[in-house]
């Protein structure tokens, strides 16, 4: 009797570990990190490492975006797009040899322009958050042909592709610019009053507009940071690949969305961390990389990828069972 106890007590606590949204990513992450480290010979290596965390960190800096959207009961289906269109915009600013603050700045303000329209629609006339960010995905992706014509956009600058093929330290600029990014968002979330109205907006709605928050704003703020980061994200690969793709971005918002979830982040908002969001995001990374590593067929690594999204959503019910 005492064995089948101590049996459910140690599930129970393994279950409580790979659910919290403190502990649940990294544990995964470092199970995902053990595993590949015996069954390959190159994960290990520097090269590797520093590709990983390169390729990882545009992910993070759409998923910090993602978690402040999360985080206020809101979703966002549009931010791959959204990234589509700021690396287009500055790629065709950079081709022409604008200043370099000029190119981000326009980047940043697309990134900005469309996360507003999309939190016009969902705070302010209660769009359904799916409906709204996906039609608006479909119209960005429309735009970005329109406006290239299906052609890629060549000859950018070097100050400009520096930000994304560049490094420091040895350490690739991209990196830096997600801790900076990432840092950013937890302090706006954890240290300043938008980043409380953040939490109560999505925790209970009803009750932050009865303690005087301005819900509607608040929404509308959260899509437009979301927004700008993922302007930022979409500059930086669009440097990084040294030329404005048409399908820049395609997908991202959803390796996003499930590295916030498997990071601890509740689609019902309110609750969320950045280290989650990191850790969630790393542990999708790894998995492809470790795929690649293994030579397994690009086929199998979507069905990887979508049974990744599944679990995200799986430890997300398994965490509202536990708060209710």
């Amino acid at each position: 009797m005492g064995t089948n106890n101590s049996k459910k007590n140690f599930s129970l606590k393994v279950k409580k570990w790979v659910t919290d949204e403190r502990t649940g990513a990294l544990l995964l992450f470092i199970i995902v990190c053990v595993i590949l480290m015996f069954t390959t010979d190159t994960f290990l290596t520097l090269r590797n490492l520093t590709n990983l965390t390169r390729y990882a960190s545009f992910y993070v800096m759409v998923g910090v975006g993602v978690l402040v959207i999360f985080m206020s009961g809101e979703m966002d289906l549009s931010l791959g797009a959204t990234m589509g269109m700021s690396g287009i915009m500055s790629a065709m600013l950079a081709r022409d040899g604008q200043p370099l603050i000029v190119v981000l700045a326009v980047g940043i303000f697309f990134g900005i322009l469309i996360g507003a329209f999309n939190g016009y629609l969902v705070g302010y006339w209660t769009f359904p958050a799916f409906i709204a960010t996906l039609g608006c995905k479909q119209m960005i992706r429309g735009l970005i042909t329109v406006i290239t014509e299906g052609y890629p956009i060549n000859d950018l600058s070097e100050s400009f592709t520096y930000i994304g093929t560049g490094s420091f330290l040895g350490i690739p600029i991209p990196i830096y610019i997600a801790i900076f990014l990432a840092v950013l968002t937890w302090y706006i979330l954890n240290k300043t009053v938008f980043g409380r109205h953040v939490v109560a907006t999505g925790a209970n709605a009803q009750a932050a507009i009865v303690s005087g928050i301005n819900t509607k704003r608040i929404k509308l703020f959260s899509y437009m940071y979301g927004g700008a980061l993922a302007g930022i994200a979409g500059m930086v690969l669009t440097a990084r690949v040294t030329s404005g793709q048409v399908n820049c971005g395609d997908g991202f918002e959803l390796d996003a969305i499930a590295g916030a979830i498997i990071g601890g982040a509740s689609m019902e908002g309110g609750s969320g961390t950045v280290i989650g969001t990191i850790c969630g995001i790393m542990v999708i990374y790894t998995v492809k990389n470790g795929m690649s590593l293994l030579s397994i067929n690009a086929y199998w690594q979507q069905v990887a990828q979508g049974a990744i999204i599944l679990l995200a959503i799986f430890l997300d019910i398994i965490r509202k069972k536990q708060r209710s």
